[in-house]
């Protein structure tokens, strides 16, 4: 009879189950180490959005940058006529609704259309905080003649240009009423966005290349002032016994070179583009 009491008193005991303290205990386990593993995933998906957001922006301002780079490094000293007929410098900084409008070489032409390698291309920051890269088709533009607009960043607050001309003097205008050369020797692009702060950064430029005509006037003068230097040169070198041939050599060399206008050695450039600068204004 005891033992069978017994029997009962441990089954009842063992069907109560939980009692509410524990269960209390195991409901706020669970809550902070749910609250801890929330937290976590949150600050893993937020640094994850953070970063796409900077390797997009460094990925459009590097583009951004290139480009410029490009076109600056390129720019010939080829001025355009406007939609109004007027004629416009081959670079201009600060002037009209554009912070830089450049003439540059190099435009590609894979399918080898009927137009010219050289391009007129310009920058500015629009009313949405945006780069804006405009480009036309031609070069000297009829009264219909709408640019090509490409968007190169957003988001910024301040887009600016600065040059340094070839006297050593320096602005946010060109041209300068001082300067006398049609391109600057450098040019500082300087770009402000709330993302990345103010980035500075300074293209150089080829500047006063004398573009010139390969006549054949010149080359056959070229040929005979060489024929002449190496006779002078054989008998040089017959009278002095073979000595200072090497010293000869080298002023030839410099003589035969080719020479701006000013006597300081030039620069040789294509032919095409001579044409295409002689019919500019």
């Amino acid at each position: 009879m005891l033992a069978c009491r017994q029997q009962t008193q441990s089954r009842s005991h063992a069907e109560q189950g939980f009692t509410l303290m524990e269960v209390l205990v195991a409901i706020s386990i669970f809550a902070i180490i749910g609250l801890g593993a929330n937290q976590m995933l949150r600050t893993v998906i937020k640094t994850h959005d953070h970063t796409q957001a900077s390797i997009k922006l460094y990925s459009e301002f590097s583009h951004a940058m290139a480009v410029l780079e490009r076109d600056l490094s390129q720019a010939v000293p080829r001025g355009i006529r406007d939609e109004f007929g007027d004629h416009q410098p081959a670079f201009l900084v600060a002037s009209g609704p554009f912070a830089l409008e450049i003439t540059h070489t190099g435009w590609n032409n894979p399918i080898a259309l009927p137009r010219s390698n050289l391009q007129r291309v310009a920058y500015a920051m629009n009313e949405d905080k945006e780069l804006v890269r405009s480009f036309w088709t031609v070069l000297d533009r009829a009264e219909d003649a709408k640019p090509i607009e490409q968007i190169l960043l957003t988001e910024i607050s301040d887009f600016t240009i600065n040059v340094i001309g070839a006297e050593g003097e320096s602005g946010d205008i060109w041209p300068a009423q001082e300067a006398s050369d049609p391109l600057p020797i450098m040019v500082e692009v300087v770009i402000s966005a709330d993302a990345f702060g103010d980035v500075r950064k300074v293209f150089p430029l080829v500047s006063n290349v004398v573009i010139r005509q390969r006549d054949p006037s010149s080359n056959d003068q070229g040929n005979n002032n060489s024929n002449n230097n190496s006779n002078n040169n054989s008998n040089n070198n017959a009278n002095n016994g073979g000595n200072g041939s090497s010293n000869n050599n080298v002023n030839d060399s410099f003589n035969n070179g080719n020479r701006n206008d000013n006597g300081r050695p030039g620069i040789a450039v294509d032919p095409d583009i001579s044409d295409q600068g002689s019919d500019g204004p």
